[in-house]
């Protein structure tokens, strides 16, 4: 017959339990690491990349095919690729000589490869081609213009504060130039398509191996913000008036000058302002809401 357990088979099962449950808490807690082990694996999980001491920013562009990656200093931007097996690393492309640090820079990809690179400054923006760095100035159409004039003087973000010009004062200007992404369709039919290599680094175009005279020729379009007023534009910033665009035919006036622009295809587009985080609806540009920002 089976008694009642007595008070020291109890304490016995329960030093039993208690150094199991010691030897499985010891197993799943993470081993602690001194500061020299914890440098080694930090230095381990990143890629130094030479060339970019005292580098003021960068911006990584993914294409179909590769990886883009454009650092900024203060009067030069270099243009990066990744290279696959056997280097795993960024590789230098070129490098582009500025007059002045821009406001932002944009990568401008065909799907393929980084066709243009977008910069803006205090009082005019710049598209430079990255195949034979070339030049050209991006101009305002008049009806970025117009918007600009008749919003500069008299709006106000109805958070208390006016805008004259601009912020603080300052002159009308480019905010932003986002590439609009492609549509799945046509990311697919990319996929297929080769580039003719460009690069001027020997190891990268061994890299990338031989490529044929097929390349991507594809229509790019953007939203181009400038001052409070974003419009659907072509690469040369002229905006985009047919039925195609949607609701975005006659732009989108914000209540602040844009710092940022998140774009959530199909969705939303998002603008991100000194004072207020702004949504709109991705097909028709309603206003969907309005988010004060506490200062």
């Amino acid at each position: 017959m089976n008694g009642p357990i007595g008070p020291d088979s109890q304490n016995i099962q329960n030093e039993k339990t208690t150094e199991e449950d010691m030897e499985y808490k010891v197993l799943n807690e993470p081993a602690m690491e001194d500061e020299t082990q914890l440098v080694q694996k930090w230095m381990g999980d990143y890629i130094k990349i030479v060339g970019t001491k005292d580098s003021k920013s960068f911006l990584v562009q993914r294409s179909e095919i590769s990886a883009f990656m454009a650092v900024l200093f203060r009067q030069d931007i270099h243009l990066f690729e990744w290279a696959k097996e056997p280097y795993l690393k960024f590789m230098k492309l070129k490098e582009f000589w500025l007059p002045e640090a821009p406001k932002f820079v944009n990568m401008i990809h065909d799907g393929l490869t980084i066709r243009e690179i977008y910069m803006a400054y205090s009082n005019e923006a710049n598209l430079v081609q990255v195949s034979d760095s070339r030049v050209r100035e991006v101009e305002v159409h008049r009806e970025f213009s117009r918007a600009a004039n008749s919003s500069g003087s008299s709006s106000s973000s109805g958070f208390g504060r006016s805008f004259v010009g601009g912020l603080s004062g300052t002159q009308p200007r480019w905010q932003s130039f986002v590439q609009i992404p492609f549509s799945e369709t046509k990311r697919n039919e990319l996929r297929t398509l080769s580039r003719a290599s460009a690069t001027v680094n020997r190891k990268l175009a061994a890299v990338q191996g031989a490529k044929s005279s097929q390349s991507a020729k594809v229509e790019r379009y953007f939203l181009a913000t400038f001052h409070r007023v974003t419009r659907v534009v072509d690469i040369e910033s002229q905006p985009m008036m047919g039925s195609g665009v949607g609701g975005w035919k006659d732009g989108v006036q914000w209540v602040e000058p844009p710092l940022e622009m998140v774009l959530r295809p199909i969705d939303f587009v998002i603008a991100l302002s000194r004072n207020a985080i702004e949504v709109v609806d991705w097909r028709s540009a309603q206003p969907l809401q309005t988010l004060k920002i506490d200062s």
